[in-house]
């Protein structure tokens, strides 16, 4: 009896989705939540975040759009998930909803999600697959 929560998701302060929505996710890396890989083309050194927002889901076609999101095939249902690209965006609802961020439960009305180019320094492997041919 899941009930999408009215939400208005802001990119870069201009395009903004306003209503129902399933879901949105935002993130640097191709995956969370021990192997869900939602994200397969997002890079963490490019910049942006990669954002999904799923709406229109029904129970018919929840379990095909769900498993598709979860296994980073969202380009398969454009219908139910819209892919944006951004280093800024503001989800904000009329009641608190569980935000999970990085395997963490909060609480809240509103979420404020910024890349900050440089913040973070990385040692990792020169033949890592990750960045193989860049």
């Amino acid at each position: 009896h899941y009930k999408s929560p009215e939400m208005t998701v802001t990119f870069d302060g201009e395009q903004t989705f306003e209503g129902s929505r399933f879901l949105v996710a935002a993130g640097n890396g191709t995956h969370y939540g021990g192997g869900i890989k939602v994200l397969p083309h997002s890079l963490p050194d490019d910049g942006l975040l990669d954002v999904l927002i799923v709406s229109g889901v029904r129970r018919p076609t929840i379990l095909r759009a769900i498993s598709a999101y979860a296994s980073g095939r969202y380009r398969e249902f454009p219908q139910y998930i819209t892919f944006l690209r951004t280093d800024h965006v503001e989800v904000t609802t009329p009641s608190p909803q569980v935000i999970n961020m990085d395997g963490e439960a909060e609480y809240s009305s509103s979420a404020v999600f910024d890349v900050i180019p440089g913040g973070v320094n990385f040692l990792f492997p020169r033949d890592m697959g990750f960045f193989a041919g860049r």
